[in-house]
């Protein structure tokens, strides 16, 4: 759960495509960004 964020910037790192499968597959990596900066309590697993 994300609380008191004030940007999130998603990028795709790897992008493959499986033609025999006819199947997508991506990895995102996400960054959190917040004008205060991001404490502890800005994010909770």
């Amino acid at each position: 759960m994300v609380d008191g964020v004030q940007y999130v910037f998603v990028y795709v790192e790897q992008y493959t495509h499986d033609q025999c499968e006819n199947q997508y597959s991506i990895e995102l990596k996400s960054v959190f960004y917040d004008v205060f900066g991001l404490d502890d309590t800005d994010v909770t697993l």
